[in-house]
């Protein structure tokens, strides 16, 4: 690990002894205020925030949706806009249409198309 690394490791460590663990909307703020590096950087140098807060021995509760919460998500998407989204537009835009991403149904469920069977959309 280089020390740029462990540099920003112990400012995340002593940022999240002072102030608790930030949510991942906060990232970019910090980042621009100059307190932390943007999440992106933890990505790029660690593989993922969870794993540089591993790296601090700070552990974090899993957010996990259950697999039924997934598919309301999407169901409720669907009943508000009258339209079924493609895998596509999914990928790209999951978080504004308020469902979970691609990545997750796809571990889930199998695939989209099966995704779509569950909620009764199979016409798709």
């Amino acid at each position: 690990m280089r020390i740029e690394e462990m540099y920003e490791l112990e400012r995340l460590k002593k940022y999240i002894n002072e102030h608790g663990v930030p949510k991942l909307v906060e990232y970019s703020k910090l980042s621009r205020d100059g307190v932390l590096r943007s999440s992106s950087y933890y990505y790029a140098h660690f593989g993922s925030i969870k794993k540089a807060y591993e790296l601090i021995g700070i552990k974090v509760k899993s957010n996990k949706i259950p697999e039924e919460e997934a598919l309301e998500m999407l169901k409720k998407y669907i009943d508000e806009h009258g339209v079924v989204p493609t895998s596509l537009e999914v990928k790209k835009n999951f978080r504004s249409m308020g469902v979970c991403s691609y990545q997750y149904y796809k571990d889930h469920f199998g695939s989209w198309k099966n995704v779509l069977k569950l909620i009764g959309q199979e016409k798709w």
